[in-house]
C-alpha cells in the first residue's frame, strides 16, 4: 500500500468517525424527543378523555337522581294501600277493583319505562319484580274471594295480606334503589 491509499483509507475512516459523531447525538436527541412526545401526547389524551368523563357525569348525574326519585315514587304509588285508597270507589266489585288496580299499576309503570335508561339493570329488575309481585298479591287475594265479593271485601284481604308480610316488594326494591344511589357518591 502506497501513502496514497493510507491517506485515503484514513480520510475515509476519520470522515465516517465524524458522521458518527454528528449521527449518533442526533439520533439519541430524536428518540428523546419522539418518546417525550409520545408520551406527551398519551397523557394529554387521557386527560381529555378525563375531561369529557367528568363533564358527562356533571350531565348525567342529576338526570340519574331523578330518575331514581321518579322511581321510588312510582314503587310508593302502587303500594297495595295506596292504591286502594286511590282506585277503590264505593260499590266496585272486588273484579272491577282488581282490574283497576293493575290497569293503575301498568300505567305507572308504563310512565316511568324510560327511567331504566339512567339506572343498572339490576335496580331495573327490582323495580319490575316489585311490580310484578304485587299484581300477584291482589290476583291471590281475587282468587281468596268469593264469586260476589265486594271491592271492601277485596280491599280488606289486600291489607291483612300486607300485615303478614314480612315485606313489602316495592319496599325491597326502594331499598335497593336508595342503596345504590348512595353508591353514585
Amino acid at each position: 500500500m502506497d501513502f496514497v491509499d493510507i491517506c485515503g483509507q484514513y480520510l475515509t475512516m476519520d470522515l465516517f468517525l465524524e458522521f458518527l459523531k454528528i449521527t449518533i447525538p442526533a439520533l439519541i436527541v430524536l428518540l428523546a424527543t419522539y418518546f417525550t412526545m409520545k408520551q406527551f401526547f398519551q397523557n394529554e389524551q387521557r386527560q381529555r378523555q378525563r375531561d369529557i368523563r367528568l363533564e358527562n357525569i356533571k350531565t348525567t348525574l342529576p338526570i340519574r337522581l331523578q330518575a331514581y326519585e321518579r322511581l321510588i315514587l312510582f314503587l310508593e304509588r302502587i303500594h297495595p294501600e295506596s292504591l286502594i285508597i286511590r282506585v277503590h270507589q264505593q260499590n266496585m266489585s272486588a273484579r272491577e277493583l282488581n282490574k283497576q288496580v293493575i290497569r293503575a299499576i301498568r300505567s305507572e309503570y308504563e310512565h316511568n319505562i324510560t327511567q331504566q335508561m339512567y339506572i343498572s339493570l339490576g335496580a331495573w329488575s327490582m323495580v319490575t319484580n316489585a311490580q310484578n309481585n304485587i299484581i300477584k298479591l291482589f290476583n291471590m287475594a281475587l282468587v281468596e274471594c268469593p264469586e260476589k265479593a265486594t271491592g271492601l271485601d277485596l280491599s280488606k284481604k289486600i291489607v291483612e295480606a300486607v300485615q303478614k308480610a314480612e315485606s313489602m316488594p316495592n319496599a325491597i326494591a326502594a331499598n335497593y334503589l336508595k342503596e345504590e344511589v348512595k353508591r353514585l357518591f
